[in-house]
Parts: C-alpha cells; sequence; structure tokens
C-alpha cells in the first residue's frame, strides 16, 4: 500500500515502510530464535521438552484424552520445523521489497537471496530479485498456480 497508492503522503508513506521494516525485523528475529531452538530436534527431544509444560495432572486436560493433545503438539511442531523457514524466507522478502524500494539495492538483494536459500519455491522473492537485477517479475505458471509445493515437504 504505501509504494503503489498515490493518494498516500511522501510523509505517511516514510511512516509506513519504517513500520513495515519493524514488523519484518521483529519476524525475522523471532523465526530465527524458533528455528535455533527447534529447528534440529527429534520427536523425542521435542516430546522432552514439551511434557514439564503440560502436566498430565492439570484440570485443563480433565476429560480429554491427555496423550492425544501431546502428540497433537509434537506433530505441530514438527509441521513448523518445516514451515518456519517457509515463514522466514517470507519475512526476508518483504524486507527486500521495502529496501528495493527505499533504494538500498545491496540490502534487497541480500533479503532476496537468503530468502531463495531457505525456500527456493518463494516466488515472491525470486521475482522481486528478477525485477531488482533489471528483468522482468516471474510468473509462476498455471501449473505452478494450480500444483504449488505441499506444506509438508522439506526445503
Amino acid at each position: 500500500m504505501a509504494v503503489y497508492d498515490s493518494t498516500i503522503s511522501e510523509s505517511e508513506k516514510s511512516i509506513l515502510m519504517t513500520l513495515a521494516m519493524k514488523y519484518c525485523d521483529s519476524s525475522i528475529m523471532n523465526y530465527r530464535r524458533w528455528i535455533a531452538e527447534w529447528e534440529k530436534l527429534s520427536s523425542g527431544e521435542i516430546t522432552s521438552r514439551v511434557v514439564p509444560f503440560m502436566d498430565r495432572g492439570d484440570p485443563v486436560f480433565k476429560g480429554i484424552k491427555y496423550t492425544k493433545v501431546l502428540s497433537g503438539r509434537i506433530k505441530y511442531i514438527l509441521t513448523a520445523q518445516t514451515e518456519t523457514p517457509r515463514r522466514l524466507s517470507v519475512s526476508l522478502s518483504n524486507k527486500g521489497t521495502i529496501y528495493r524500494h527505499t533504494g538500498f539495492p545491496d540490502s534487497a538483494l541480500y533479503c532476496y537471496r537468503e530468502a531463495l536459500t531457505l525456500w527456493s519455491d518463494n516466488r515472491t522473492a525470486e521475482s522481486n530479485l528478477n525485477v531488482l537485477m533489471g528483468g522482468e517479475p516471474v510468473t509462476p505458471s498455471l501449473i505452478q498456480t494450480l500444483f504449488p509445493p505441499d506444506k509438508g515437504t522439506k526445503r
């Protein structure tokens, strides 16, 4: 919105870009922290970390199958091991776009390349990198649009 809306003043655009950068930096920091702590853990290691915070005797589990809730939590974290690098890739793409539109092409280049290292199917990063390098935006094929990679696929 801040980049393309002609009804927004330059000072408002600057404020919006500053806020966008703040939120990108925050998400990048949070995703990196999560990856550092959880990405390499096995199911057993995750269970060891989660169980102390899920006391079977807690009244919240009364009438609920504790093992089902616990296994759901473990499964969620295992899925996040694949999804969090993708989310980080999206945040880096967004930050690269901010850099590109605020006159920092070298920083944008770095963000797009790192985004593609984390998730090679990040079409936004690929397209923005192509534009940054003087090319045309990359448009996914009809097949890529209809059948994107499965979320459960490791990078």
